[in-house]
């Protein structure tokens, strides 16, 4: 799920889309996003689920 946010992120698509569109919470949809801005794609989808933490 991680994936397809980061995916819809990078073709530009509004939070609202991509929570529509993959049927997660908006905030789940923006702190993903958040996420791949801050962190960049590996990291990203690194982080231990529910935390920013990266996985080592």
């Amino acid at each position: 799920m991680r994936a397809q946010v980061v995916l819809h992120a990078a073709r530009g698509r509004s939070n609202a889309h991509i929570a529509r569109e993959t049927g997660l919470h908006l905030d789940t949809v923006r702190t993903w996003r958040n996420r791949f801005a801050a962190l960049g794609l590996t990291a990203a989808l690194l982080t231990e689920p529910g935390t920013m933490a990266v996985r080592v």
